[in-house]
């Protein structure tokens, strides 16, 4: 019996057979990760003390598992219609979450 997955021709595993690390490096992701953070105020915290933070710790070290582990559970999802739309939500879905996890790290 073959145990070879088939990869949907519409998914995260066509679109980057190179796997998370080069959808990470792809999207760009950590730029626009730090410009979120950057920007999400928590209630507890001034912006001067964020920006020390993220000039320290950067955006945490929980952003790379999180969103590996989102790429890793979506990768062989089908999407549909059109790839752009699919990724800039996807991304957007899983900084938001980064961010979340952030804001908390900081309360």
């Amino acid at each position: 019996m073959n145990n070879e997955r088939t990869v949907p021709k519409q998914s995260l595993a066509r679109l980057f057979p190179g796997g998370f690390a080069e959808y990470w490096a792809k999207c760009e992701f950590k730029k626009d990760l730090d410009q979120v953070i950057y920007t999400y105020t928590p209630a507890t915290t001034t912006a001067e003390e964020i920006k020390k933070t993220l000039a320290s710790g950067g955006y945490g070290l929980l952003a790379l598992p999180i969103a590996k582990h989102f790429f890793d559970r979506y990768q062989y999802r089908w999407f549909e219609p059109y790839e752009d739309d699919f990724i800039a939500q996807f991304k957007s879905n899983t900084i938001n979450v980064i961010a979340e996890v952030r804001r908390k790290e900081q309360l």
